[in-house]
């Protein structure tokens, strides 16, 4: 006996039953509402606001089950465009809001990014080891409103190589007014490869695995 088709066949018979079962149900409360109707006592006859009542019940009891419908719809059309609009971030450039930077051997220089959203008086950016330490000052000045870039050699202020490893960057930036603007590091990564786990995008740059949401902007 074919196993396959057997499970197959039970598991086609199951789809309809649960379908018959939920029609059965509208079914069943109407004709609870006609029996009881047919059978009501002369003497006393159903109330009006009592059959009102009820079908209330059977609209609000339809209205769910369409809504609930419509919403599963409307997950699976939401799904489908953020996989779709996933995939054509592949081969372009995104920019994620993260103080973090990898040094490696043989890489170059390590690229910073910043949104600048006033013109600076001064721009400071330091580079802290795993350990805290401070171990480059960079004082760039002043610099206009708008998108900046720049990188760090992965030297410390000494000119010495420094081991690759984990660093964070930290931006300070100074308006006109003397200000602290509270400007934030960005990073730059190249979109490789568009995976998919459970249907939730995940953005492949090199060794780097970005989500959508930790996006802030495509180039």
């Amino acid at each position: 006996m074919d196993v396959s088709s057997t499970r197959s066949a039970s598991s086609g018979a199951t789809a309809p039953a649960t379908r018959g079962s939920q029609e059965l149900g509208k079914d069943q409360f109407m004709r609870l509402m006609l029996t009881q109707m047919q059978n009501q006592d002369p003497t006393s006859p159903m109330d009006n606001q009592q059959m009102i009542a009820q079908m209330a019940q059977f609209s609000t009891l339809e209205i769910m089950q369409r809504s609930e419908q419509t919403m599963s719809a409307l997950l699976v059309a939401q799904a489908a465009a953020n996989q779709q609009q996933a995939i054509t971030l592949i081969d372009k450039q995104v920019v994620t809001q993260s103080d973090s930077l990898d040094l490696k051997a043989g890489d170059g220089p390590v690229p910073i990014s910043m949104q600048l959203p006033e013109e600076t008086s001064a721009l400071d950016v330091v580079i802290v080891d795993e350990n805290g330490n401070e171990v480059r000052h960079m004082k760039v000045g002043q610099q206009k409103a708008g998108q900046f870039d720049m990188s760090w050699d992965g030297r410390d202020d000494s000119g010495n190589r420094l081991p690759e490893g984990k660093y964070s960057v930290r931006i300070n930036a100074i308006n006109k007014a003397g200000d602290d603007m509270g400007v934030k590091p960005q990073q730059v990564f190249h979109v490789d490869a568009v995976t998919f786990v459970d249907g939730v995008a995940q953005l492949r740059c090199g060794d780097r695995v970005l989500s959508m949401n930790e996006i802030v902007e495509v180039r």
